[in-house]
């Protein structure tokens, strides 16, 4: 692996990596200083954040300024330009804090061996959080819980969602490629969904127009305005259109938003939002609609109502919780 794979890194530090695992980072670094540096810095942060019961809102700058004054590498640098974490979880979230400072060490380490590559980019959220990032061209982004993307100038490739609102540039348009859907701005704000978990990739505009396409045919082009949200799915694409516009952006908000979404679908959803291992413990349940809306509720309150509404109870097993039917 070129590139620094966040998880797989995290996953040796701690001691949990199989020996496969091990074999590819003991790769990676290939004797390496520097990458062996970041990976024990990695190691040192993850077993020290484990311990921690709270915490304060984490700053990125100030504690990747700390990070490389303790590693050694010469004068602070600041994060990846626009970055700003919100609605840290503690303890869960000091680990992706730290993952977050490594990679801008990691970032540094890469534009060193790279030097052409300069305006690559790559962001990463844990679940739980959320983040906004503002682009070198003035292109804003709103990162969604547990999604990575990577920036290369006006190219971005997003594995879990996104909202952009993008500077445009008759130019050089900005491209998104999410699984197998191309997503390119005329001018506009836009949400991009693309979970390697979910079945369909979605594109949903709120403002502007966007040209929809799919890789195995990019110049064949769908055109989607306001209200239109394309998914692309195994049976092929199809488009929806007059759907509520501010409904596609609620989530940047913190407004968490189900209407008639399937059970199943929507456990995977939480868990990624409120940082929980929510889990249907009736194969029956699966298929039944959740129509409610959260905002910044507890995660016990939540859970409750999505009991009440799928008729089921919640029985909680360490860090995973079951919906059961009653």
């Amino acid at each position: 692996m070129n590139e620094p794979d966040w998880v797989l890194l995290e996953r040796v530090a701690i001691g949990h990596g199989s020996l496969a695992d091990r074999a590819a980072v003991e790769q990676w670094i290939g004797g390496d200083p520097e990458r062996q540096r970041l990976f024990e810095s990695l190691g040192r942060i993850a077993e020290g954040t484990q311990r921690l019961n709270v915490g304060p809102r984490f700053d990125a700058a100030a504690s990747l300024g700390r990070a490389r004054s303790r590693l050694g590498l010469g004068r602070r640098a600041a994060p990846p330009r626009g970055w700003r974490a919100e609605r840290p979880r503690w303890p869960q979230m000091a680990i992706a804090a730290g993952l977050f400072v490594c990679l801008g060490v990691g970032l540094t380490i890469g534009l060193r061996h790279r030097e052409r590559e300069t305006s690559r980019q790559l962001y990463a959220t844990a679940r739980g959080q959320r983040a906004t990032l503002h682009l070198d061209d003035g292109t804003q982004v709103i990162l969604a819980p547990a999604s990575r993307l990577r920036v290369v100038g006006r190219t971005a490739t997003l594995d879990g969602e996104a909202y952009f609102t993008v500077v445009h540039d008759p130019r050089a348009p900005f491209v998104v490629h999410a699984g197998k859907a191309i997503a390119t701005d005329v001018g506009t704000r836009f949400d991009v969904r693309a979970y390697p978990e979910d079945s369909t990739v979605s594109v949903a505009v709120e403002e502007g127009q966007v040209a929809f396409a799919t890789s195995a045919d990019s110049v064949r082009t769908i055109p989607l305005v306001r209200g239109d949200v394309a998914r692309l799915g195994v049976s092929g694409t199809a488009v929806d259109h007059g759907v509520e516009p501010a409904g596609i952006s609620a989530w940047t908000a913190g407004r968490l938003e189900f209407h008639g979404t399937l059970a199943r679908e929507a456990v995977v959803a939480l868990s990624r939002w409120y940082d929980v291992d929510l889990r249907l413990g009736d194969s029956s349940l699966a298929a039944l609609p959740l129509t409610a809306s959260f905002r910044d509720e507890p995660v016990d309150e939540v859970l409750h109502i999505v009991a009440v509404t799928l008729g089921a109870r919640v029985h909680w097993t360490g860090r995973t919780v079951f919906l059961r039917k009653k």
